[in-house]
């Protein structure tokens, strides 16, 4: 019984079991609200990693093993129209379902970590000032225009 009222016309309410794609999400949900995380916490983490297993899903992806093209393709769909904080905040909710599911062993890891974020390679610009040189004079686009793109990224 899952707690909510009978409809009106007498018919039982039975909440189906979410897709097999879908399992390890709510596992990961579970487990968050295990440590009392916030019920929008939990919420915003269900709507991210729903959307990019969705996505994983829609082009036929083992959401186990996507290729660094592939999360590239995702973060280029990901970063279209959103602005960067959503953006980070997507990607720092998928990166820790990653993280759980490696230690759940799932998957071997983050395939995150081997992709450039936005904010990653800002860092790594900013802090170094012989690449922040040669590329602020290689390069004659804004920040904003580099990242509009899904290029690979600068080594």
């Amino acid at each position: 019984m899952t707690g909510r009222p009978a409809p009106r016309d007498g018919r039982v309410s039975v909440q189906s079991d979410p897709p097999t794609d879908q399992l390890p999400l709510e596992r990961f949900l579970r487990s968050l609200a295990a440590r009392d995380a916030s019920p929008h916490t939990i919420r915003a983490y269900r709507t991210a990693v729903g959307a990019y297993l969705d996505w994983l899903a829609e082009q036929g992806i083992d959401w186990t093993r996507p290729a660094r093209h592939q999360l590239r393709g995702y973060l280029a769909r990901l970063g279209s129209g959103a602005s960067r904080s959503t953006v980070a905040q997507r990607l720092a909710a998928i990166r820790s379902f990653h993280r759980w599911a490696a230690r759940e062993g799932s998957t071997n890891g983050d395939p995150w970590g081997a992709i450039a974020t936005p904010r990653l390679l800002m860092t790594a610009i900013s802090t170094d000032p012989v690449l922040s040189g040669a590329l602020q004079s290689a390069l004659s686009t804004t920040r904003d225009e580099v990242f509009d793109t899904a290029g690979p990224p600068v080594t």
